[in-house]
Formats: C-alpha cells, sequence, structure tokens
C-alpha cells in the first residue's frame, strides 16, 4: 500500500511541475508583452529576467522529467517481477517447445518498450493536454 501512494506522490509531483512550467510560461509571456514597450525596462533587464524565467522553467522540465522516469522505472520493476514469477513458474514442456533466446529476446523487447516508449508517451500525452486547457 505504500508504494501505491508512492506512485501517486509522484504522479502529482510530474503534474505540479508540469503546471508550474505553463503558468511560468504564461509569466514569460506577460512579462515580455507588458514590458517590450516600456521605456523605463532597459533591454538589458528584458533579456535577463526572460532568460531567468526560462531558465527557471527548464529546471522544473527536468523534475517533470526525472519523476516521470521514476514511474516508469517502477512501473518496469513491477513488470519484471510479475514476468519472472510466470517463467520460474511455467511448465518444463513450456521450455522443452520454446528456445530460451525467443524467451529473452521477447522479455527484454517487452521491457525496452515499458522503459522508453510509454515513459516518453505518458508525458507527451499529459503535457499536450495540459497545454491545451492552458491556451484554452
Amino acid at each position: 500500500m505504500p508504494d501505491m501512494y508512492s506512485k501517486m506522490f509522484l504522479s502529482f509531483l510530474a503534474t505540479l511541475s508540469h503546471v508550474i512550467f505553463i503558468v511560468g510560461q504564461l509569466v514569460q509571456s506577460y512579462w515580455l508583452a507588458s514590458n517590450v514597450q516600456n521605456s523605463r525596462v532597459s533591454e538589458l533587464d528584458l533579456i535577463a529576467v526572460y532568460t531567468g524565467i526560462g531558465l527557471s522553467l527548464s529546471m522544473f522540465l527536468v523534475l517533470r522529467s526525472f519523476f516521470v522516469v521514476r514511474l516508469g522505472l517502477g512501473a518496469s520493476q513491477s513488470i519484471f517481477s510479475i514476468l519472472l514469477s510466470s517463467l520460474s513458474r511455467a511448465p518444463m514442456s513450456f521450455y522443452d517447445s520454446t528456445p530460451l533466446g525467443r524467451i529473452l529476446s521477447r522479455v527484454s523487447s517487452d521491457l525496452s518498450v515499458v522503459d522508453l516508449d510509454v515513459a516518453f508517451k505518458f508525458t507527451a500525452a499529459v503535457g499536450t493536454t495540459m497545454n491545451t486547457y492552458a491556451i484554452l
């Protein structure tokens, strides 16, 4: 049960990091739009604040990626342990009819998909959805 709460917490942190990124983009755009014609703000100040906001936003993107990778790692470990348990309980006739190389190839390709594709597609889906709502 504590593992479920840690996954929910990581999901919350990933979502919060992306929400902060979206709000930061809005603040960055507002700053540039409101002060580009302001004669009291120098060009250097304008660029410095815009760059500072952009750099802080990149930290939130890195945090979001970290949280999503941690979630993907947990999913991969869970799938691997279930898969290994199933393979160890398989009857001997399964190993007689299925070459070991085919089993290893299938296991490694399935885990590769979970490790690489699922986390990337999850991040893209959630990020695109949130960006779309932010535009509306």
